[in-house]
């Protein structure tokens, strides 16, 4: 009797620890985290040099560059259609890029009330999307720059912390 008693209560024990600390396979988490960790081969400029991504600059090249500064990692504001709002200006054309649910949307044209604005050459952008280490060193020479528009508390938000640290090398402060 004892002897059953024990073996009840290690089994309820054992069914609860294992619907406890059991995590189902989410397959389409593990779907998205392949293809993003392949997302670089789908890139348009993939396997371009420097010379060819500065002669064909397009919405494509601020595309690739955008994902490479990890862009497609901002959100919106919990409880908001806000959606984060970049300005990109190479060699004085204007750019503008949305980030909807982790896809990038950039088109040849101004935005209005942008998250962040960054600045900076056709040479340097194609310099950037070829070499992502590259990057900080383009901001940290002045020769590429990042303005904050918005205020901070909507930066933190939309998840700009992760994206001015790879971009600048510096801390959100």
């Amino acid at each position: 009797m004892v002897f059953s008693f024990v073996v009840l209560v290690l089994f309820v024990s054992a069914m609860f620890s294992f619907f406890h600390f059991y995590k189902p396979i989410d397959e389409k988490k593990i779907i998205n985290r392949a293809i993003s960790n392949v997302s670089g081969v789908r890139s348009p400029t993939a396997g371009l040099s420097s010379k060819q991504i500065e002669t064909g600059f397009n919405e494509s090249s601020v595309s690739s560059f955008l994902e490479a500064i990890k862009a497609k990692d901002l959100r919106n504001i919990p409880l908001s259609r806000e959606l984060p709002k970049i300005k990109v200006v190479v060699d004085k054309v204007i750019y503008s890029a949305s980030v909807n649910r982790g896809k990038i949307t950039v088109k040849k044209a101004d935005v209005s009330n942008p998250d962040i604005i960054i600045t900076s050459t056709k040479s340097e952008m194609a310099k950037m999307v070829t070499n992502g280490r590259y990057i900080s060193t383009s901001f940290k020479d002045g020769k590429s720059s990042l303005e904050l528009i918005a205020d901070k508390a909507s930066l933190i938000a939309k998840g700009y912390i992760g994206l001015y640290t790879k971009v600048t090398g510096n801390t959100f402060d």
